[in-house]
């Protein structure tokens, strides 16, 4: 889908979307790729999903501090942060389907979210929102590991 819609942009989009995937396609390496396509898919998507949280939150803790500071080294760690976490969200999408990598990653970076608020800032968690973390935890479990009517 995305190459038919780089192929409509003039001549320079497509040889710098080339350019990016080879980029991205460095970056992981074929040991690491060829590593990664041994393990379980779920198991790739879970992993790749809690990476993505990961990045996430630290590239927002980084803009955080950009945004208080003005630290050129949050602002340059931040896109840093910003442009791994796009090569490992690309990469996460040979594993598992888009809805699934993108729900499972934001579903773990809010309640990263939440539990960095009670470290940081004490902020208690109200026993039914914990309930609701942990049942919606195991709700992306099941859409992850259930089989798609597809497989």
């Amino acid at each position: 889908m995305a190459a038919k819609l780089i192929a409509a942009y003039p001549p320079a989009v497509p040889a710098l979307w080339s350019r990016v995937q080879a980029l991205g396609q460095h970056a992981l390496g074929e040991s690491v790729r060829s590593g990664v396509g041994a393990l379980p898919r779920p198991l790739v998507a879970v992993a790749a999903m809690v990476v993505l949280a990961g990045l996430d939150l630290v590239g927002a803790v980084l803009a955080k501090n950009w945004s208080d500071r003005g630290s050129l080294i949050s602002l340059l760690g931040g896109v840093a942060v910003f442009g791994l976490l796009f090569v490992v969200y690309g990469s996460s999408l040979a594993y598992a389907e888009l809805a699934t990598v993108t729900f499972g990653w934001v579903v773990i970076l809010q309640i990263g979210v939440v539990l960095l608020q009670r470290v940081q800032d004490g902020v208690a968690i109200a026993p039914d929102r914990l309930g609701v973390m942990i049942a919606i935890l195991v709700l992306q479990g099941y859409l992850v590991l259930k089989p798609s009517i597809a497989d």
